[in-house]
């Protein structure tokens, strides 16, 4: 079988790494700032009134904040009242309100948030992570999906770096079992002779597809063993299964992917990126958010505890973001009721652990939290930070195709965000 002679490329960083693993949760669709981190007190002054400033932008009324807020935290972090249990770790967190993205629309949004380009083609940041560092056990992969397999490919690096979608409910993977006719002896056997057979194609040709392959065959067969252990939750205690709201349907779904998602990162998991979707709201905004904010709000501050109860949490980066933010204007007026419209300008990121600061808010917005006026930062920039904290320099970490020298953050200029980090 395939050595380890391909993955990682690197057996040092670029820099001194301050995480070893990362956890992208991806609230698809993009939350709003109003109901959760921004409380704009010119809002609750114009509501449901047209502002002069920004006619040009869109023609609904301002709609307020929806909801309460107050100081958390010994940091005193402005927040809403719908985040309670986060409420509680917040003191352990970065928020970033300033989060930019390239275009408007959420198919190139959220390309431009996990590849740094417009088109889908592209690798996206795990699977560029699992390029350098590969993964910490040989019988998992190093980049894994759970919640949605949207924006996990692997684009032009070798095919065995596509990210890996999990269900977490039922049967994890399809053909975990052999069949009945086959034998563990009969199955290692044909692994070996498909790596065998891609080797000589390897050598002949200098074809690095096949290397790929094989190594994708033999991953498979060890999946076959470890995946049904790391992803039996029923080995976790019941104040496990409390903590992260297994228990409660209305936290049940984020808290089985975090939950699972902490045990593969623990098992050596190199990136773990889990869909949160559903937080596009035109409309039902005041229906809607709850729903959404109590889904995520007691997994994730259960994530935040528990990784740092077990001394995770100093090397493990939490990133949580949507692919843009939401307008200050009531779009859901035009169909009735409270929505929201797309707004690239100005977005929040939920940054925990990796060596990020605790207690700390970076960026500011325009007083109708409508536009960056302070420190944004732009989706590769977030991805430079993140691959920072990684020990990897994103203008160090290329891959040459078609005469081209191609890198995780895109064309464009960007910057490492060091501010973030204590």
């Amino acid at each position: 079988m395939w050595g380890a002679d391909q993955y990682p490329i690197f057996s040092g960083h670029h820099f001194l790494p301050r995480a070893r693993r990362v956890i992208f949760i991806w609230q698809a669709g993009g939350m709003s700032p109003y109901e959760s981190f921004e409380n704009k007190a010119l809002l609750h002054k114009l509501h449901d009134k047209s502002p002069v400033k920004h006619r040009d932008a869109c023609s609904a009324a301002c709609l307020r904040p929806l909801y309460n807020f107050s100081q958390q935290g010994q940091s005193g972090i402005e927040m809403s009242d719908q985040f309670p249990h986060l409420a509680k770790v917040i003191d352990d967190m970065t928020i970033v309100k300033t989060l930019q993205n390239f275009a408007p629309a959420h198919p190139q949004a959220s390309n431009f948030l996990f590849s740094g380009e417009r088109l889908n083609d592209k690798p996206s940041l795990g699977a560029w992570v699992n390029y350098a560092l590969g993964s910490d056990n040989p019988h998992l992969p190093g980049f894994v999906a759970l919640g949605g397999a949207e924006n996990i490919s692997n684009g032009f690096l070798p095919s065995d770096l596509h990210g890996v979608f999990f269900e977490t409910e039922g049967r994890a993977l399809d053909f975990l079992d052999n069949p009945r006719a086959i034998s563990a002896r009969q199955q290692q056997a044909a692994v070996r002779q498909v790596a065998d057979l891609d080797r000589l194609y390897a050598s002949i040709s200098g074809d690095d597809k096949a290397r790929a392959h094989g190594k994708v065959f033999e991953l498979a067969y060890k999946m076959q063993s470890s995946i049904p252990q790391v992803l039996d939750l029923q080995q976790e205690p019941d104040y496990i299964h409390e903590a992260y709201g297994l228990n409660d349907e209305s936290t049940r779904k984020v808290g089985v992917d975090l939950l699972s998602a902490r045990r593969l990162l623990e098992q050596g998991v190199r990136f773990v990126r889990v869909t949160d979707g559903g937080w596009d709201h035109h409309s039902g905004l005041d229906q809607q958010f709850p729903e959404k904010a109590r889904g995520l709000d007691k997994p994730l501050s259960a994530l935040i505890s528990d990784l740092k109860q077990r001394g995770m949490l100093d090397d493990t980066l939490v990133v949580v973001a949507g692919e843009f933010g939401r307008t200050p204007f009531n779009e859901g007026k035009f169909i009735g009721g409270f929505g929201r419209g797309h707004n690239p300008d100005a977005g929040i990121v939920m940054l925990a652990g990796g060596g990020i600061r605790q207690g700390f808010v970076y960026g500011e917005t325009d007083e109708f939290g409508f536009k960056t006026v302070k420190d944004p930062v732009n989706v590769n920039d977030l991805n430079a930070t993140i691959l920072y904290a990684l020990g990897l320099d994103h203008m160090r970490l290329t891959y040459e195709l078609g005469g081209r020298t191609f890198k995780p953050t895109g064309v464009g200029e960007c910057r490492i965000v060091r501010d973030l980090f204590a």
